[in-house]
């Protein structure tokens, strides 16, 4: 028998299956901002309860130390910046940024900026949440945040935002050596930015100036893409909110917040992914993916559950058509999203565990 024509044969049964499907979705859109223009002059200082536009709320009302020298002064709320781990030759990205390194009463030296979505009605459970975010700093003093969501007043001080969609990690204590060893921090409970600074794709190598003519190495955060499933509030309606609470630390940029019945990260159309496939769906025990980019390209695949966690993450080279099996025997049963990402541009897929 010929051997590598036997074991080549799944594959061939793969991809027949997988060319012979007819997937169509209506992608339906309810939220989606890319801060391409500033968005500030249009948003509501303070929530009033029931706001059908967005809300930027500064709740401890101090002012920042985030500026360079001979810059001019951060704003203390929500505010519109560059992308600061953008490293490309045009740099014309912007986010939406907060700075937690506040000046003022040491006894509440906690940032508070509260981000606040207009008011969305969740038609059924196939909506995602998604977004992108980046600390600038790690792996010490990494920006933590959290998502959360209220089904009655978009108010803080009412404590309607009781259920918690994502919580990143913040760097808690004072270091004292700086290193570049996430091992060498405490953080809070949490996701921690890159997988705990284990995937390059978003963190670059960079050196801050120490004032003394020498300088510091850190890690530099770039945008990290995220998406949770909003299942549990299919027909209601609901604020969300992205909430910066870190303890003097530094900066946090978030982008291309989208809800949506499509879990894409919102990084812009997959036109270079030419096909994106899943088989068998709903998933057992394994599962195959297969995808077509239109010219070779280096790609990731990332498969999250329903709270946004990693549960797979692999790396594929320069190739135009590639393939993998992931074991998914041990999962819990519930929703995941399967995501490729290849120069910046995102597919996804979601996926069912029984």
């Amino acid at each position: 028998m010929n051997t590598r024509r036997h074991l080549f044969l799944p594959f061939l049964l793969f991809v027949s299956w997988a060319q012979a499907q007819t997937y169509t979705q209506l992608i339906d859109t309810l939220v989606v901002e890319h801060f391409t223009i500033d968005p500030t002059f249009n948003m509501l200082p303070f929530p009033t309860g029931d706001d059908a536009t967005w809300v930027n709320y500064d709740v401890d009302e101090r002012p920042t130390s985030c500026a360079e020298i001979g810059q001019p002064p951060v704003p203390g709320n929500w505010f519109w910046e560059s992308d600061l781990g953008d490293t490309t030759a045009t740099g014309e990205n912007y986010c939406y940024t907060s700075c937690s390194y506040v000046v003022g009463n040491a006894a509440h030296p906690n940032n508070i900026n509260w981000l606040i979505l207009p008011r969305v009605e969740i038609p059924d459970s196939s909506y995602f949440l998604s977004w992108r975010s980046s600390s600038i700093l790690g792996p010490a003093f990494v920006d933590g945040y959290k998502v959360l969501v209220s089904t009655g007043s978009n108010a803080p001080f009412d404590f309607q935002y009781s259920d918690t969609l994502f919580k990143a990690a913040e760097m808690i204590g004072e270091p004292t050596v700086i290193t570049l060893d996430p091992t060498d921090y405490n953080y809070t409970p949490g996701y921690i930015h890159a997988n705990t600074y284990t995937n390059d794709a978003y963190y670059f190598l960079a050196l801050s100036d120490n004032g003394a003519g020498g300088g510091v190495e850190y890690l530099h955060g770039k945008l990290e893409p995220h998406s949770v499933s909003l299942a549990a509030f299919a027909d209601q309606s609901i604020y969300i909110a992205f909430v910066h609470d870190s303890e003097q630390d530094f900066l946090l940029q978030i982008d291309d917040i989208l809800v949506s019945n499509s879990p894409t990260s919102g990084a812009g159309e997959p036109n270079l992914i030419a096909l994106f496939q899943s088989y068998p769906n709903p998933v057992v025990d394994e599962l195959f993916l297969q995808w077509t980019l239109k010219r070779p390209a280096e790609s990731e695949l990332t498969i999250t559950d329903a709270r946004g966690m990693t549960v797979h993450r692999q790396h594929f080279g320069r190739f135009d058509d590639s393939w993998c099996r992931v074991t998914s025997h041990a999962w819990p049963a519930g929703l995941y999203v399967a995501t490729l990402r290849s120069e910046g541009k995102v597919a996804s897929r979601k996926l069912m565990k029984l």
